[in-house]
């Protein structure tokens, strides 16, 4: 389930945030339920489908993918969502849940019958969109669909194969994620080259604005000393009168 696109000249540009293995219905219009906040440990066990040990056991594991991955997953377990399905409960969890990074949500419904789905989830992704929704929407359906495998299995080990099959999905797709990365911080670093050479050019053009206007200055401000002259009336020139010019530098004598 994609949500949000962004129509613009040329294309598409998909601006997609939350994936969900199946398409969600309309909440309803009324429904006012506050979403709790995240658990630390990564469940929210409500429903009491897990035993101690295997709580601290996977809870174990959640954390410790959470540090190897930088990919958070939560769980989810309900007696029963009202309102709204699983997928739905999940998608709104983790709009609260995962606000500005990876990871994805299980939701766990007990009481789910019908058309309600048991098991929902709803993958968020940071900012970057590192991931093109039709790869997270097949590991989430991998996810499910190893569930499903055992209908016979308890909810807690059902939930804990959803759990492992949505790990070994983000580690194949790992690679892809790195080269992303990679691929913007090369962008960025090709941006900063750019801004830079601006700014060294706008210095050089400004340095010598400033060289320019400076001489200009002193040009401005620059006295030129005339020599003295004395200019007299000039008779019995060949070819008529004239003058006598006398220019003196300095005083006589020196």
């Amino acid at each position: 389930m994609l949500l949000g696109i962004w129509y613009c000249w040329g294309g598409v540009v998909e601006a997609q945030e939350v994936v969900t293995p199946q398409p969600m219905k309309p909440a309803v219009t009324d429904f006012k339920e506050a979403m709790p906040p995240a658990p630390e440990n990564g469940i929210l066990d409500l429903a009491e489908l897990f035993k101690t040990e295997d709580k601290k056991a996977l809870e174990a594991k959640l954390k410790q993918f959470r540090d190897q991955e930088n990919f958070q997953i939560y769980i989810a377990a309900y007696t029963f969502v009202y309102g709204e399905d699983s997928n739905q409960r999940a998608e709104r969890l983790s709009g609260q849940w995962l606000i500005g990074r990876q990871g994805a949500v299980i939701v766990y419904d007990k009481g789910g019958t019908g058309s309600a789905a048991v098991m929902g989830m709803a993958w968020r992704q940071d900012d970057a969109r590192e991931l093109p929704p039709r790869t997270v929407k097949g590991i989430l359906l991998s996810a499910k669909a190893a569930s499903e495998e055992n209908a016979e299995a308890p909810p807690s080990e059902r939930l804990q194969a959803a759990v492992a099959e949505l790990m070994r999905g983000y580690s194949r797709v790992r690679p892809l994620i790195d080269e992303h990365h990679q691929a913007a911080r090369r962008s960025q670093w090709k941006i900063l080259g750019c801004v830079f050479g601006i700014m060294l050019l706008a210095l050089a053009i400004l340095s010598f604005t400033q060289r320019f206007q400076k001489k200009l200055a002193q040009k401005d401000a620059e006295s030129y000393l005339f020599p003295h002259a004395e200019i007299a009336a000039r008779y019995g020139a060949p070819y008529g009168g004239g003058v006598v010019v006398q220019m003196h530098y300095g005083t006589k004598g020196e």
